[in-house]
């Protein structure tokens, strides 16, 4: 009898842990494959450096945009931009990028201003 018994819970065990299903691939619509892009459109007449979490990242030229793409930008980071006279810089500003979205960071002379694409 003990046997019989061993042997049904073994079979439900299998059964059921073929019925099993965890949904670990995060919520409905979201992509964790998808690549995040930040933009930096600069409005002044400056070349301006820009640093990701104290990177160098690339620089813009004046009245220009520098775009950067990548599936590993989602998360928290630090930006911090400087013009190359060293006159005027941006940051830093803390901001957390989610999967697929587009963060535009505007340089002007009188600040930094933002908005995201989600």
């Amino acid at each position: 009898m003990k046997k019989q018994y061993a042997r049904f819970i073994i079979l439900v065990i299998v059964v059921l842990g073929g019925c099993i299903w965890i949904d670990d691939d995060g919520s409905p619509g979201i992509n964790p494959d998808a690549e995040e892009t930040i933009i930096y459109i600069n409005r002044t007449g400056l070349f301006v450096d820009n640093m990701i979490d104290g990177e160098f990242v690339g620089t813009v030229g004046p009245d220009s945009t520098l775009y950067i793409t990548s599936r590993y930008l989602d998360g928290q980071h630090e930006f911090y931009s400087v013009a190359q006279d060293g006159n005027l810089s941006w940051g830093p500003t803390v901001f957390t990028l989610y999967d697929g979205e587009v963060f535009r960071i505007y340089l002007e002379e009188t600040g930094m201003t933002f908005s995201v694409d989600r």
